[in-house]
């Protein structure tokens, strides 16, 4: 029982879930909007989770793998989304779903796999990897992110327009 990671990951959660309700009160209807609302409530998801792990509940390796992907996933959804909205090619934002989706059904199929062959199963080892994985897909998201932006939306996020509620990165 680790209760000083039990406590921060309940934190967090609480942070996210008001975090969530803000944007929820805010949200206009803007499609960019409501990948952000996604993001949020499954992260509220992901450190309720942890959190129930952290206290010394038998949280389900495979829990913990599935809901760790989906909130990578939900981020990179998301980062996707506001490449679409500078202008991106799809291409991109498709690839980096792809990505996150092959990791969600490789990481439990490779546990399954592996238990039923007798090998003993490293889902551990699954979800490093993932993890890793869909981290620098995360990466690269940003820095498309960044090179697709206005000059002037780079350096200056004041002069942005966008909003969880308002969809365009010009100045």
């Amino acid at each position: 029982m680790n209760a000083i990671g039990a406590y921060g990951y309940a934190l967090v959660g609480v942070l996210y879930f008001l975090f969530t309700v803000l944007l929820l009160t805010a949200w206009r209807g803007r499609r960019v909007g409501i990948y952000l609302i996604a993001a949020s409530l499954v992260s509220v998801v992901w450190s309720g989770t942890l959190a129930l792990h952290a206290s010394g509940s038998a949280v389900s390796p495979m829990i913990l793998f599935v809901v760790e992907v989906f909130r990578f996933g939900a981020w990179i959804a998301f980062i996707g989304r506001l490449l679409i909205e500078v202008g991106a090619s799809p291409a991109i934002r498709n690839g980096a779903n792809a990505i996150w989706l092959t990791v969600l059904i490789a990481g439990p199929a490779y546990a399954i796999a592996a238990k039923e062959v007798g090998i003993r199963s490293e889902l551990g080892l699954a979800l490093i990897w993932g993890g890793l994985l869909t981290a620098l897909t995360s990466l690269v998201l940003i820095e498309q992110l960044y090179r697709n932006a206005s000059q002037g939306a780079r350096w200056s996020p004041s002069t942005w327009s966008l909003t969880p509620f308002n969809s365009t990165l010009t100045p």
